[in-house]
Order: structure tokens, then sequence, then C-alpha cells
């Protein structure tokens, strides 16, 4: 596994470089370039970067001049048409449809509406299967809103398309989040809308008890701590994608250590949490490879919830610039 996620760094570091290079007039945040790296080297989709830079075009030119798509939109949807479907510019059409859909359906207009319908999209290749989807993310987002008024956002849209996705019925499902997030909190993680986040990506793995899972995601802060890395709340969704792993030691090695030569790089340093996000990221992403070979239902699990990880920083990241907010750096 060592080398091969050595390789992934190799070819991370490769891609943004280039993207740096032929984006630099077009992208001002590099947070926006260092998650669509990660995006191709976790896919293993080998970036052609004339091929997305003309999907990019496509998107901007077809967007009409009210949309909610801003940059970093455009070119991470860009990314993921280009990464997930064989035919990137039909795609983007039915993109805009679902995102209709999900506005009808009473989800606010914005760029978290806008990665839910690339959820729905790549979650549902049929276009009939698509409105129980999305009515089933209302419902389960409206649910999320009735426990947690004040948490539950428009950013919880995505988890929301990706929870009702799981094959558990929608009550048992909220009522495991909410036995989840009442479970940490005794164990000593701080409420907070991060917390919500690890109780929902803990709760896509279906098939373990909520003690189970308390006790996994316990492990991983102990692990994290042995390598002397402090857990932040700020860390949790990190934390749950890492909870689903058997190894959990060998994985926290790897990810300190790809973290580590992160932030003594010229180009990532200043993002210091963003660093760690995608070391776990690919580290993660090599282990279910791995893990693919002895279970399934570990790497379709991991799977999803890498997804919802990479929403949520999608989300985060546009929310930011819309409101001009983009420094991007952090604390360890």
């Amino acid at each position: 596994m060592e080398n091969k996620l050595m390789d992934k760094l190799e070819m991370y570091e490769k891609y943004y470089s280039t993207l740096k290079q032929e984006l630099k007039w077009q992208v001002v945040d590099a947070r926006v370039l260092m998650l669509i790296s990660s995006m191709y080297v976790v896919r293993k989709k080998e970036l052609d970067v004339e091929r997305f830079k003309e999907i990019a075009e496509y998107v901007k030119k077809k967007k009409g001049v009210f949309s909610a798509l801003n940059s970093a939109q455009v070119y991470v949807g860009a990314a993921t048409l280009d990464i997930r479907f064989d035919n990137p510019e039909e795609k983007y059409h039915e993109w805009m449809e679902v995102y209709d859909q999900l506005v009808d359906s009473s989800f606010q207009r914005g760029s978290f509406t806008y990665i839910s319908a690339l959820l729905v999209l790549d979650l549902k290749k049929e276009a009939d299967s698509r409105e129980d989807l999305i009515k089933g993310a209302k419902r389960v987002f409206d649910l999320m809103k009735k426990d947690h008024m004040f948490l539950t956002s428009s950013s919880d849209y995505p988890i929301a398309v990706l929870l009702a996705a799981s094959p558990l019925e929608e009550a048992p499902l909220m009522a495991k989040i909410e036995e989840l997030y009442g479970n940490l909190n005794d164990k000593g993680f701080k409420k907070s809308n991060e917390l919500q986040m690890l109780s929902h990506i803990l709760a896509l793995r279906d098939n373990e008890d909520t003690d189970i899972l308390v006790k996994h995601a316990m492990d991983v802060v102990v692990t994290l701590e042995a390598q002397e890395k402090k857990v932040r709340p700020i860390h949790y969704p990190e934390v749950g994608i890492m909870a689903l792993a058997e190894e959990k030691e060998m994985l926290a090695d790897f990810i300190v250590r790809i973290e580590n030569a992160l932030n003594e790089a010229k180009d990532f340093k200043w993002h210091k949490k963003m660093n760690f996000t995608i070391a776990v990221q690919l580290s993660v992403s090599e282990y279910a490879e791995e893990a693919s070979i002895m279970e399934t239902a570990v790497q379709t699990s991991l799977e999803s919830i890498l997804q919802a990880q990479q929403a949520a920083m999608t989300g985060a990241m546009a929310g930011a610039i819309a409101s001009g907010s983009g420094s991007g750096s952090g604390g360890n």
C-alpha cells in the first residue's frame, strides 16, 4: 500500500502543478485546484487538462446570467462530469434539470443544491429513479432540521442525498443518527455542525451498531493523537472517514506522513487544514481499493463517505468564495 500511496501523492502534486499553470487567471483559490487534483487521483482518472478546460468552457457558456454557479462550482462541476461520465457535455444539461427538480422540491438555490444535483445524477443513472431520491432527500433533510434546527442548513443537502440513498428506512436511519450524536457527545466529542456531519458519515455504514461505530471514532482520535495530531471539531468529518477502516494505526501513520509532506511543500504550506483532508482522501481511497479485495461492503461504504466529504469540501469553498472569503489557511 505504501508504494501505491506515494504514487498517488506524486500524481496529486503533478496534477495540481498542471492546473495551477493552466488556470492561474481563472481560479484564484488554490484549494479549488487542490480539490480537483485529489478528485482525479482518488477516482484513478487521468487528467487530460485540455479536455477538462473544454468541459469547463462549455459549462461557463451554457450557464445563464442569473445562475448561482460561481467560478469554483464551474470547475469542480466540470471535473465531476469529466470523472464520472463518458459524455460530460450531455450530462451538463441533465445536471441542470436535476437542479431544477431539487429547487421545485423546496431546496434553496445555490452551491449546495448544485452539488446535490451532481450526486443525484451520479447515484441514479436513470432519469425515472431520480425523483424518488429527491423526494427522499427532502424528507431526510426535513427530519435533520427537526432534530437540529440551528445546526442544519443548506450545507447539509449533499449528505441528505447520500443518506436518502441508504438502504435503511428513514425513521430508523434518523434514530441511528441521533443515537450516534448523543453517544459521541457523551464520549467527549463537542456538539457542533461537525459532530452532526460525523454522525451522518458514520450512519452511512448501515451494517454496524452505533456502539461499535462510536468506538471506531474514539479509536481514531486516540490513534491520531498518538501521532501527535490534535483532533479538533473541524477534523470530525475526517474522523468519520477513518473510523470505517480496520487498520487505523497504519492508516493514521500514512495520513500524518502525507500531511507533513504537504505542509512542507511550497504550494501547499498555507493550507494546513486542507492538507489533512487531502491526506485522508488519498490514504483512505487507497485503503478502499485494498479492502475491496476482502470485503465489498467496506469499499462501498468508504466510497460513499469519500463522496460525501468531497461534496462538503466543494460546498464550503464555493460558499466562502461567494461571500468573498477565500484565504483557506488554517492551523493544524
